[in-house]
């Protein structure tokens, strides 16, 4: 979850990596939360992800709520160039 967070935090500054090749594979191959978990299958599909992009979700009660988009290359992994995962986060009261 730390790793998360630094990705939120670095999204919402509107600071974006991007055109370093392999950039989030080294990334998350170095990360100590995520290093033990990028398999090699996991290796060959990030050699094509080529962005992170973020953005708030507009819907959601929680103005922390946010949405990750992975940019991807033309692959032979999936057809999508974007996949993106939502965090509906919960704001504690109190």
């Amino acid at each position: 979850y730390i790793f998360i967070y630094f990705l939120y935090l670095f999204f919402f500054q509107k600071k974006i990596v991007k055109g370093i090749p392999q950039f989030w594979l080294i990334a998350l191959q170095h990360h100590e939360a995520f290093s033990q978990l990028v398999t090699e299958k996991d290796e060959k599909i990030l050699e094509f992800l080529n962005n992170i992009t973020w953005k708030p979700i507009e819907d959601s009660k929680c103005k922390s709520s946010f949405e990750l988009q992975f940019h991807f290359s033309e692959n032979p992994y999936f057809e999508h160039d974007i996949l993106w995962k939502k965090y509906y986060l919960v704001e504690k009261h109190g």
